[in-house]
């Protein structure tokens, strides 16, 4: 339910509003500058072309009627999944009933129902509305709802088409013809009645509240969301009580063992509730599966450069036990999908590595340390490369031999490295493995490094680099490199 699914459209719009509420995690919710919008040519205000149209239907009424999410978007859709930026038009629409394999709405015009009577060729005020999915993320936020319209549908055998025209803040939009594509509805919910013993294979998370202080006591609340596979379906959400985190530095989790209990204090794990979403519980959308953990402890431990070992050992509320250890990287975006392009481990290949570059920047910001860029580039088409930002105490512009870590408060961290991020543009920052591609000279492959160390040692006129880090999808990234390093100027 984290990530945004068409598939589970309806019941999910609902709690996106929530979580939009509830997060923040750095994302502004707008729309992009780049959304196609033309200048007003009809009985309209604006004209939006959609990138994708999706709908999914949600069964028969208690009328008989069937119930049909339509969705335009402006945002990307890759695996029935959004990813911002980008703006989105929902409809909640009532037609004759499907018992087709692919349900079709019949053909004609649909009109806006502000009193939610649910009827034939009606699409409802309550679900209809506007939301904004923000760069990097996947859920919607700013529900705006319609105030009047008309939704337009074509069916030709198995394709569907829809035009329509809403009523928006006062403004009339036209949204253009679009093609639509069907995404089948998810299993109904069940009661997780099974014990489970999982290996996370990727963690991601975010802060509840402006500052994480959503309780008002003074601490931090954390919430993880561990995936067992990479198709993200195994999930287990884990909201953790820690320290108020001081003005002016990053969130970082606590090592500790985190009771499940119902009072936020620290060092607990708030115990699942139906009724709070962001409460400690496993779901898996393939079988509909839910458990509610109630009692247990998570332990909570952190090796250099934000490696985590994290181990559930708990009970739900109907007595099954969940077991769980995830090793690795996370970082605090929300539960936003990968950048990496990596699909697996990988083992450097330096071989084409015959020397690095290094830039000294000295004291960055004034903050009382050097900031050096290294880049172990390999100048040669779809072999591995590395580039590493580092900050070291010394201002003196010699490399010192140190092991460097990730770290989130590096302007404060002497001895640590940038943790890497991907930009829109689909450029790096550090710290970022990467391989050449064959034609551009642009990056093939790129994975930003969040987690681990890199040990550099010296050895006369060649250094030496032991590379031990984590992705954002937590491939786990080793390596070993030794050469010279030649001075360039910055």
């Amino acid at each position: 339910m984290l990530n945004f699914r068409f598939m589970i459209l309806k019941h999910f719009l609902k709690f996106t509003a929530v979580a939009a509420a509830l997060f923040s995690m750095g994302f502004a919710a707008s729309c992009s500058d780049d959304d196609p919008v033309k200048e007003p040519s009809g009985d309209w205000d604006k004209e939006v072309k959609a990138k994708k149209g999706v709908y999914t239907y949600d069964g028969t009424t208690d009328d008989g009627l069937g119930n049909f999410i339509f969705c335009f978007t402006t945002a990307n859709v890759t695996d029935n999944a959004l990813s911002g930026p980008g703006d989105v038009y929902f409809f909640d629409l009532y037609s004759g009933a499907s018992d087709a394999a692919t349900p079709l709405p019949k053909a004609g015009t649909y009109t806006f129902d502000a009193t939610n009577s649910y009827k034939e060729w009606t699409f409802a005020q309550d679900d209809s509305y506007f939301g904004t999915v923000a760069s990097g993320s996947d859920e919607v936020s700013g529900e705006t709802k319609f105030t009047d319209g008309t939704l337009t549908i074509t069916v030709s055998g198995s394709q569907v088409i829809a035009e329509a025209l809403v009523t928006l803040n006062g403004e009339k939009i036209k949204l253009s013809l679009t093609s639509f594509s069907y995404i089948a509805e998810q299993v109904e919910a069940v009661d997780l009645e099974r014990d489970l013993n999982l290996t996370c294979v990727r963690t991601a998370g975010g802060i509840l509240g402006e500052n994480g202080d959503i309780y008002q006591n003074n601490t931090t609340a954390f919430v993880l969301f561990s995936y067992a596979d990479k198709t993200n379906t195994d999930l287990l959400c884990l909201t953790l009580i820690g320290p108020a985190t001081p003005a002016g530095t990053a969130s970082v989790l606590p090592a500790g063992t985190y009771t499940i209990g119902t009072e936020p204090n620290e060092l607990t794990c708030i115990a699942g509730d139906a009724d709070n979403i962001y409460s400690t519980h496993y779901e898996n959308p393939k079988t509909g599966e839910y458990g509610w953990l109630t009692s247990g402890t998570v332990k909570v431990s952190v090796a250099d450069g934000m490696v985590y070992t994290i181990e559930v050992d708990a009970k739900t509320d109907l007595g099954y036990s969940v077991k769980s250890t995830y090793v690795g990287g996370f970082e605090f975006n929300g539960g936003a999908a990968p950048t990496t392009t990596l699909t697996e481990d990988h083992n450097i290949d330096f071989s084409s590595v015959t020397s690095g570059n290094l830039i000294f920047y000295g004291n960055w910001e004034n903050c009382g340390m050097n900031l050096i860029v290294i880049d172990l580039d390999p100048a040669k088409a779809k072999k591995d490369g590395l580039v590493m930002y580092l900050f070291q105490s010394s201002l003196n512009n010699q490399l010192e031999e140190h092991t460097y870590v990730a770290s989130n408060n590096f302007a404060t961290t002497p001895y640590c490295f940038i943790p890497g991020s991907l930009n829109d543009d689909n450029t790096f920052n550090p710290t970022t493995f990467y391989i050449y591609d064959a034609q551009g000279r642009g990056t093939d492959v790129q994975a930003p490094i969040h987690a681990g160390t890199i040990e550099i040692t010296q050895d006369g006129a060649n250094w030496n680099f032991e590379i031990d880090v984590y992705d954002d999808a937590n491939n786990h990234i080793t390596g070993s490199w030794t050469g010279p390093l030649k001075v360039q100027q910055n």
